[in-house]
């Protein structure tokens, strides 16, 4: 359980913050949870670990975070919907460029947030209002400077 506390204090404030030591921090957690028996501490180190690593710059990283969530939601124990992976995905995907991959990924959102029937279908439909304005606005940049 300390892998999992560990995991989630590197991604709050005042820790998130300084990106030497929340990183640190997870590292820690990190090699905690190798040695534990309980799942949670994957679980928690793997969604800390997207959280702080989840940009561009650190793609393989996060692929590989995402790929070890959607294995522990497969394996039907991990305690979160797959929205929040195919969140991430579309989040990516609009980094990427990639609209098609985006607009399948907040598909399977919509459909898992209906499924849930609460809030979250109005966090997927702002990310997508969002993002049409980002790609208008890329668009839009593309054709000026052509």
């Amino acid at each position: 359980m300390r892998a999992a506390l560990l995991a989630r204090l590197a991604t709050t404030v005042p820790l998130a913050f300084d990106a030497a030591a929340s990183h640190a921090q997870l590292a820690e957690a990190l090699e905690l949870a190798r040695s534990s028996a309980d799942p949670r501490d994957r679980f928690s180190v793997r969604v800390a670990e997207l959280y702080l690593y989840g940009g561009p710059a650190h793609k393989a990283r996060a692929a590989e975070a995402l790929l070890d969530l959607q294995r522990m939601y497969d394996e039907a124990w991990a305690p979160f919907p797959p929205v929040m992976l195919d969140c991430h995905r579309a989040l990516t995907a609009l980094q990427d460029g990639d609209v098609a991959t985006m607009e399948r990924a907040l598909e399977r959102c919509e459909a898992s947030c209906r499924e849930m029937d609460g809030e979250g279908l109005w966090h997927i439909e702002r990310f997508r209002a969002l993002s049409r304005i980002a790609i208008g606005h890329a668009t839009m940049r593309a054709s000026s400077s052509a």
